[in-house]
């Protein structure tokens, strides 16, 4: 009886091991997308003139919306 306790209690240990490996993997490829996303990003807003228009656009409406 005692052996067949002892047996259970490493099986789940081991399962829970075993989770707590993929949770870091998962947390791993998270992470790694989420730099390759802003990877994206930055590389498009350095090749384009997108984000110095975006700037104009909102200073533009800053502007005027203050003037009386």
């Amino acid at each position: 009886m005692r052996s067949t306790s002892l047996t259970t209690i490493h099986l789940f240990n081991k399962r829970a091991r075993m989770q707590e490996g993929q949770a870091t993997v998962e947390y791993a490829l998270v992470l790694l997308a989420a730099a390759g996303l802003a990877g994206a990003l930055l590389a498009w807003a350095a090749g384009s003139d997108g984000v110095p228009r975006l700037m104009n656009a909102i200073m533009d409406t800053l502007i005027t919306d203050a003037s009386p």
